[in-house]
């Protein structure tokens, strides 16, 4: 499907529904969520490595992905806002 098209979908009702497509754009980062279950979805350490290569932000990833593996959802989101936040502070991240 065309991403244009995707951009205009309406959100799925159940997680379970999300298209497998539309997952793989959400973690690279490509197509915004639009609603909850959506969001639900979205792995957020991959999304972080796929936007940080992108953005030349250079992360330990393999460094976070062994401090988070196992880790629950609200933790590794709290920690990844760590990691942007000191990036933002050091210069390291700048606005695009």
């Amino acid at each position: 499907m065309d991403i244009e098209q995707i951009k205009k979908r309406k959100g799925a009702v159940k997680t379970s529904l999300v298209p497998a497509e539309v997952i793989e754009l959400l973690n690279q980062g490509l197509i915004e969520t639009v609603n909850l279950n959506e969001n639900l979805m979205v792995n957020s350490l991959l999304l972080f490595e796929n936007v940080s290569r992108e953005t030349g932000f250079e992360a330990d990833l393999p460094a976070l992905r062994k401090e988070l593996a196992g880790q629950k959802i609200m933790a590794v989101t709290r920690r990844l806002g760590e990691e942007i936040l000191t990036g933002v502070r050091s210069g390291r991240i700048t606005e695009q």
